[in-house]
């Protein structure tokens, strides 16, 4: 698999994890909406998923879908959709963070939060399974260069140590190589 895509796959596991770790937090929501400890918990779980490693996700991406339209592949409807996808994500969310960080818990916003996760998973899961695998098959060496190109400005992202900063996801990556064989990075 190509190393960009393997790197997209890495922090779709990363986030998968999170939701894993949060669904006891939203049953106890959905079992006590007045749960403080849940609410908390579910909160937190929720501003980890809005971060800047997120945004470089899915500006990566929005990299590959662009090179894929360019192909004669047949696009599905999902990989059509992905940056309009990504929007509504992030609008929904900011809403549920909001929402939940204002008021508390309610019955409503916790079912609003298990169907926010339930279309995330759906989403990641398209994309492993559609999306990741198009391009696999029909991105040539040409186009992959040019994604490598505009990906080069912004940071590698790695899921086992990700703290939500871009600048400490650049310092990692410069870090984890001699400076010889790392080009600056910058994010535009």
């Amino acid at each position: 698999m190509n190393p960009h895509l393997e790197e997209l796959y890495r922090y779709h596991k990363y986030v998968s994890t999170i939701i894993s770790e949060m669904e006891p937090s939203v049953a106890d929501l959905e079992a006590d909406p007045n749960d403080d400890m849940a609410l908390y918990k579910v909160v937190n779980a929720l501003y980890s998923m809005r971060n800047d490693a997120e945004f470089v996700h899915h500006f990566n991406e929005e990299l590959i879908r662009n090179e894929l339209m360019r192909t004669d592949a047949p696009i599905h409807r999902n990989v059509e959709q992905i940056a309009e996808e990504h929007q509504a994500f992030d609008k929904r969310l900011l809403y549920l963070l909001t929402a939940l960080s204002g008021r508390g818990s309610s019955v409503e916003l916790t079912t609003q939060v298990r169907s926010y996760l339930e279309n995330y998973q759906d989403h990641m899961q398209g994309e492993d399974t559609i999306f990741f695998p198009m391009a696999e098959k029909w991105l040539s060496d040409e186009h992959w260069q040019r994604i490598e190109k505009e990906w080069l400005a912004t940071p590698t992202l790695d899921p086992a140590s990700l703290d939500g900063s871009v600048a400490a996801a650049r310092r990692r990556s410069a870090d984890a190589s001699p400076a010889s064989d790392k080009p600056e990075h910058t994010n535009k």
